[in-house]
């Protein structure tokens, strides 16, 4: 509905579509005319929503109310039923939060392939283990509601017949690490993207269709909620301050688009787009810099985009972000998680050369390739398939 595993799931079913191979896309809530995109009947419908409500009660009680990111998947829904009277070949999961049941997952009788969006197949109920927290490494005790639904994976997954697709090596290597998946075949696919849509734009046009000052530098900033704390906005404002301090006010302005409002920002002007889902190349191309603060993230649908759209990013050297971004040459990758450092990211990617940067942005998007990322799926299709 939206995020960004569902994004990129999508990109991919779009791609495989256009390359010959017969992908179909089985959802809770179908937002397309496409007819390769199949409904889940209405038990899983009415089961998601009744799971939905338990599950958001049930984790404001057990982490007194720090809820957010975290998933249970505890009623069955018989989409596996579904699943299994396809036709299909493969089953390729993406973003399973409150879908599929943990014990459901466990009943699909088909080939399976995970692309690993976040920790959450491997770790307890939260989308990110905590930095520091390694219970995903070595197992959780049972005393937490992380530790509850680990080790109802743990029983209901242990024979499960699996491949593993990380769009980042840091997703790779913390699933290798993982006690739950590290027999389990991983492969490292990015995420793939349409260079059609998403493609260097003339600066001044794109500004002029998002009414954007011309005469400022656009520092660019997006997240589907700007309040987590791991999208790191606190870190981006003090940031900003620190830039603000060595020029002048009105020579740089930070544009946010997000579902939700940001934090007042008084170091320098901010215009707040609500959340854009048309014209996002535009976006970038009429950006000069896009600040990507996470705390912790693996391959961020907003650093694709932007890259493919020549647009410089600047971001902490954590998670996937060093997959995307080649330090100090295509943009900046900032110490975690120092503000002072992010701020001397930005100042270094608005005194390049912009027009040699963006060339070397623009560059890089080739890893995003749809016949590469197809076939490299294609690959771990046939091994899924040519298993015992």
């Amino acid at each position: 509905a939206g995020g960004g595993a569902a994004l990129a799931a999508a990109r991919l079913h779009r791609a495989q579509r256009a390359l010959g191979i017969a992908s179909k896309m089985l959802v809770l809530r179908r937002l397309t005319g496409d007819p390769d995109v199949i409904r889940a009947g209405t038990g899983a419908r009415a089961s998601y929503a009744l799971s939905w409500r338990l599950e958001s009660w049930l984790l404001r009680f057990a982490t007194n109310g720090h809820a957010l990111e975290r998933s249970l998947n505890l009623l069955p829904g018989a989409v596996h039923r579904q699943i299994n009277a396809s036709d299909a070949d493969i089953v390729h999961l993406h973003g399973l939060h409150g879908i599929l049941s943990i014990a459901e997952i466990a009943k699909i009788k088909k080939p399976l392939v995970w692309t690993l969006h976040d920790m959450w197949a491997f770790a307890g109920a939260e989308n990110y283990a905590v930095e520091g927290d390694e219970r995903w490494m070595h197992g959780y005790t049972r005393g937490s509601v992380d530790g509850w639904t680990w080790h109802r994976k743990r029983a209901r997954w242990r024979d499960l017949d699996l491949a593993l697709v990380a769009p980042s090596r840091w997703m790779a290597e913390r699933c290798r690490e993982s006690a739950l998946f590290r027999r389990h075949p991983v492969q490292v696919i990015p995420n793939t993207i349409d260079p059609g849509e998403y493609m260097p734009r003339e600066m001044a046009a794109a500004r002029r269709r998002w009414n954007l000052p011309l005469d400022r530098r656009i520092v660019l900033f997006g997240a589907h909620d700007v309040a987590l704390h791991r999208k790191g906005f606190d870190l981006l404002a003090r940031a900003l301050e620190s830039l603000a301090a060595a020029m002048p006010r009105d020579s740089v302005e930070l544009v946010v688009f997000s579902r939700t409002a940001p934090p007042a920002v008084t170091a320098i002007p901010v215009r707040t787009l609500g959340w854009i889902d048309r014209a996002v190349d535009q976006l970038y191309s009429a950006a000069d810099v896009l600040v990507a603060p996470s705390r912790m993230d693996n391959l961020a649908n907003i650093v694709v985009e932007a890259t493919a759209c020549g647009l410089p990013a600047v971001a902490f050297d954590v998670g996937g972000m060093p997959d995307l971004i080649d330090h100090r040459r295509t943009g900046y990758l900032a110490a975690p998680y120092g503000a002072d450092d992010l701020a001397t990211g930005i100042d270094w990617v608005l005194a390049q050369s912009a027009p040699a940067l963006r060339s070397l942005v623009a560059e890089r998007a080739r890893m995003f390739s749809p016949v590469a990322v197809v076939s490299a799926h294609q690959q771990v299709y046939e091994a899924a398939l040519a298993r015992p």
